[in-house]
């Protein structure tokens, strides 16, 4: 039951470090309205860049609405995908997909993590267009939905608070507030404790379920009130002895139960068990996206939750481990001078002045 270190660091460090597919999602809305979602990626893939939509890196299905450029770094420019002429192999390219909407409507409508591990994802995307005389005002927000807590392995609930679990995979900066520099320390290390004692858990239970349904589906099974009755002493005894995924738990199994059945079962039956369990660690793969995400909105930003910004660039990191405490809600609001409404007014109060003088 082994697999990638990948797959380890992303529950005992909580994705923090490794993210196997890095993305760079821009989203641009105009006055109006009109909107256009761009992806920015690098590949050395040639047989996509010459055309094979088979080989698509991007997390979105590349139809007639996705408009697809390849960097030249020899002229600087953009040029059409796929490419006429490649080197081979073939260097390293800067690729942008593209697509525009008419509204931020139609881009709720119809955008799609469809071509990843997200296709699940449906992002609710909301905006609203709000006159008021010398400014019109923007605001927008885009909602990723909690990620069902019944399809965890072990609730979250179990070992973190509500507060804490929003500050540990979230972020709230005013949970930290008015603590010194040591304080934030400790306290985020026994957050820290308690989240990776959670990581672990959840691995352990994933292995722990595959071999409990299969010796449950077995004529001669005698084990499974044992194992039911046995799993959290058998996890408490052995938390600290391994990863629970690099090392299978038969004999962790035996050790407890005084027995070499289980290395035995196993043993008989590897290729089963580690089939079984890349089956149950598929949920894994919704964690493998990691997108930097750009808003620019019309005007001069005044409030947003984004924790970057930089000439009114809006940039969030958007993982699936931000799901699963709560729901996850860009928000921005902008603000545009009406130009005209101040010209229309200056002139007015003009005009009132002259005639009272006259």
């Amino acid at each position: 039951m082994k697999n990638s270190i990948f797959i380890i660091n992303l529950f005992l460090v909580f994705l923090l470090c490794s993210c196997d597919k890095h993305y760079e999602m821009l989203t641009r809305i105009n006055p109006d309205g009109s909107c256009f979602r761009q992806f920015r990626l690098t590949t050395k893939d040639s047989a996509f860049l010459a055309g094979d939509t088979a080989r698509n890196p991007f997390p979105v299905r590349l139809d007639d609405g996705w408009q697809v450029s390849v960097y030249d770094s020899v002229s600087g420019g953009l040029q059409p995908w796929p490419l006429q002429h490649l080197k081979s192999p073939a260097a390293a390219s800067a690729v942008v997909a593209t697509c525009h909407y008419a509204s931020v409507e139609e881009m709720n409508r119809n955008f799609r993590f469809d071509h990843s591990s997200w296709k699940n994802i449906k992002p609710e995307i909301t905006w609203n267009k709000s006159f008021r005389w010398f400014y019109t005002y923007y605001t927008f927000s885009e909602k990723y939905t909690r990620y069902p807590s019944q399809d965890l392995p072990v609730p979250l609930g179990e070992y973190l608070t509500p507060e804490e679990q929003i500050l540990w995979f979230q972020g709230d900066p005013a949970a930290c507030q008015g603590m010194n520099g040591y304080e934030m320390y400790e306290y985020l290390e026994q957050i820290q404790e308690k989240a990776e004692t959670w990581g672990k858990k959840s691995l352990f239970v994933m292995q722990y379920s595959v071999i409990q349904d299969f010796l449950a589906s077995r004529p001669d099974n005698l084990w499974s009130g044992r194992l039911s009755q046995a799993r959290d002493s058998i996890f408490i005894l052995n938390k600290d002895k391994s990863d629970f995924w690099s090392d299978n738990l038969a004999p962790f199994l035996d050790q407890y139960f005084r027995t070499g059945y289980f290395s035995e079962e196993y043993r008989k039956n590897q290729r089963v068990l580690d089939s079984l369990s890349d089956a149950e660690s598929a949920v894994l793969e919704l964690f493998e996206p990691h997108i930097k995400y750009e808003l620019v909105m019309p005007g001069k930003v005044v409030s947003t939750n984004a924790p970057h910004c930089e000439n009114d660039k809006l940039t969030w990191q958007l993982n699936a481990y931000r799901f699963l405490p709560a729901d996850y809600i860009l928000t921005a609001e902008s603000r545009r001078l009406n130009l005209w409404a101040v010209i229309l007014t200056l002139l007015l109060l003009g005009g009132i002045t002259y005639i009272f003088r006259r």
